[in-house]
This record gives structure tokens, C-alpha cells and sequence, in this order.
């Protein structure tokens, strides 16, 4: 399934969303792609900070988040806050099915360095 977003509703998307030629900002684009990571489709007053928390996590545990030109990305809460209105087709998660999803993975990644590196 492909990843829908829209922008519109963000307050002052032009601004925030696009750069001075009229392309999507690489911050923008990584939120967009980073709806899918923490399980959250939809930017609201409501959900922000989840989004935020989830995300923050995802980076503390040493997944980095990169731009179209691989440089690093570490987003704020205002960077979040700023995009409230940014609506994608991605299923929301409660956050306890988020997190077992997080741990269970991060338990897998483990295991498996772990095998490699043993053998």
C-alpha cells in the first residue's frame, strides 16, 4: 500500500511545509515517513505529543532519521507542534500495541546482533 499524506490543513503550510522553490522540506518529509514508525497517522492537538514521545524513543535507541541528502535529523517537539494538520493513511496504534510492537522488534535486532556476532 502506498503512503498518502496531505498537508493542507497545517497551519501556514507554505511556510512550514515548503521551501523557497515550493519543495516539501526535507523536516516535513521525514515526518511524513516517520507516521508509519511510531503508529500515529494523523497530527492533531490530541496526539502530537504522542508522536513526539513515540519518535523520541525510536531516536534515543539509536535509530537515526535522515533527509533526502543523508544528513541527520533530530526532530523537537516544535517541530512536531508546527505540523499539526499532517494527515497520512497509516493506521493509528494505541500505545500499548506501539510499544510491545518497539520492544518486540528491538528484542529481535538484538538477538540477531547477538547471533552474528558469535559466530
Amino acid at each position: 500500500m502506498s503512503l498518502n499524506w496531505d498537508i493542507r490543513n497545517i497551519k501556514d503550510f507554505e511556510t512550514v511545509c515548503k521551501d523557497e522553490d515550493g519543495a516539501l522540506k526535507s523536516l516535513t518529509h521525514v515526518l511524513i515517513l516517520s507516521t508509519m514508525g511510531v503508529g500515529i497517522g494523523a497530527l492533531t492537538d490530541k496526539s502530537w505529543m504522542d508522536f513526539y514521545v513515540r519518535l523520541n524513543v525510536i531516536q534515543r535507541e539509536g535509530a537515526l532519521l535522515r533527509d533526502g541528502d543523508g544528513n541527520d535529523v533530530y526532530i523537537t517537539p516544535a517541530n512536531v507542534k508546527a505540523h499539526i494538520g499532517l494527515r497520512t493513511n497509516v493506521t493509528n496504534e494505541t500505545n500499548a500495541s506501539w510499544f510491545k510492537r518497539f520492544v518486540t522488534n528491538r528484542k529481535r535486532d538484538l538477538a540477531w546482533a547477538m547471533r552474528r556476532e558469535a559466530a
